[in-house]
């Protein structure tokens, strides 16, 4: 029984560890990208070309509306496309043919983000969130299996 109780416990903790891992390197590569917007960034003009509204299962049989807008700009000269995630205030307020202000990394300028987009931050701070609260049930895991083989 207590093999068990290990095993399990421990394949467990091994598996919340590695996704914690990954998610966390995942966090710092998009951390590391947003201070280069902040440091670095150059605000251009752009237009949007399309709204898109999904509709998501959060499980329980709860939904959720993720909105996106596809949008173009130019820098120095040369044209580029993007899409982000946006707020459900920010796909009301922004149409077709509206003007948005982008940001984009000037050694990379098909890199882009919207100005003032909150988007970004909040799935970064639940990527953090997530990955230290896997770890931390990992440790959990271990700890649990310790205290019942005893």
């Amino acid at each position: 029984m207590n093999s068990t109780i290990y095993l399990v416990c421990g394949l467990s903790a091994l598996l919340c560890a590695a996704v914690a891992v990954y998610m966390g390197r995942y966090a710092r590569k998009l951390w590391k990208l947003q201070a280069r917007f902040k440091q670095r960034g150059v605000v251009v003009k752009g237009v949007v070309d399309r709204r898109q509204s999904k509709r998501i299962s959060t499980g329980g049989g709860r939904t959720a509306t993720e909105y996106f807008v596809t949008y173009h700009y130019a820098y120095q000269g040369q044209p580029y496309t993007g899409t982000a995630p946006v707020t459900a205030g920010h796909y009301t307020d922004w149409f077709e043919g509206s003007q948005i202000d982008v940001i984009v990394l000037p050694d990379r300028p098909d890199v882009s983000r919207l100005a003032g987009d909150i988007a970004a931050v909040g799935f970064l701070s639940g990527l953090v969130i997530g990955s230290v609260t896997l770890a931390l049930g990992a440790i959990a895991l271990i700890v649990i299996a310790i205290v019942f083989t005893r």
